[in-house]
């Protein structure tokens, strides 16, 4: 396909022109859950990139003048760059947006339709990485105390709640201390994967965990879990989910366990 077919064949009026209520990839981008948003924010970009060789992005392309002959040729030139579940995903992104520009009446029913009847990609590969075990969780608490500044008390309670409450990078980052019920050791979390709220249980040693970090940040209302700058003070600001990633790699790292934390 050439890559400037679609632009090409545009009326003048394009995507670029719309405000964000009316736009189908900030519609669609604004209804996913916040962990979401980043990934299939990249993945759309990634195939304005692929179909018009980087001269146009997710903004500015005509997403309702794509046609069946464009998403399979996407499809094909994600099969050859990407593996299966980045692929997949960059496929859901497409036909989210697509969905969004038929609802928003830039598209037919029937070409809508037509334009996301492509086939998810089947792959058969091994899962990365594995559960860590009961030892292999103390070891990396224990790499976390060993640091004595706020960072590490932070580091060790935000652990000791993923295990514990089987909670997701961003939604730990995500929490306030409103969200935690001392007293019953819950933790309200909301807008969780499907954009749904759920309830997570602290065990007794992440509260206890969670106290030792409580008494150093304050129980002032805001994120739970705060950034530390280097000289060891709490910062107001709420962590990103990618500083717990470098957070947990680092302690992996030392402990050669780096393979297993790429799914946390």
């Amino acid at each position: 396909m050439d890559s400037l077919a679609v632009v090409e064949s545009l009326p003048p009026a394009g995507a670029a022109t719309l405000t964000r209520d009316r736009h189908p990839v900030h519609v669609y981008i604004a209804r996913l859950g916040s962990g979401s948003r980043r990934t299939m924010r990249e993945a759309v970009n990634i195939i304005a990139a692929i179909l018009t060789d980087g001269k146009c992005d997710a903004e500015n392309l005509p997403w309702s003048a794509l046609r069946y002959q464009h998403t399979a040729a996407i499809r094909a030139a994600l099969i050859e760059r990407y593996k299966p579940s980045t692929a997949n995903k960059a496929l859901a992104a497409l036909r989210g947006v697509l969905k969004e520009s038929w609802r928003l009446g830039y598209m037919t029913a029937e070409d809508f339709h037509r334009t996301t009847d492509v086939p998810t990609i089947k792959a058969q590969t091994l899962p990365r990485g594995r559960a860590l075990s009961s030892g292999e969780i103390a070891a990396l608490m224990r790499t976390c105390s060993s640091d004595i500044s706020p960072a590490g008390t932070r580091d060790a309670a935000m652990l000791a709640l993923l295990y514990a409450a089987g909670l997701r990078r961003s939604e730990a980052v995500a929490l306030d201390v409103s969200c935690y019920n001392i007293e019953l050791g819950e933790l309200t979390i909301r807008g969780a994967k499907g954009r749904k709220d759920r309830l997570g249980y602290a065990s007794s040693g992440s509260a206890d965990a969670l106290a030792d970090w409580l008494r150093l940040r304050g129980h002032e209302p805001g994120p739970l879990f705060l950034a530390v700058k280097k000289g060891g003070k709490i910062a107001s600001r709420r962590m990103t989910d990618q500083a717990v990633f470098h957070i947990l790699g680092s302690g992996a790292r030392k402990l050669e366990l780096y393979p297993s934390l790429h799914t946390i």
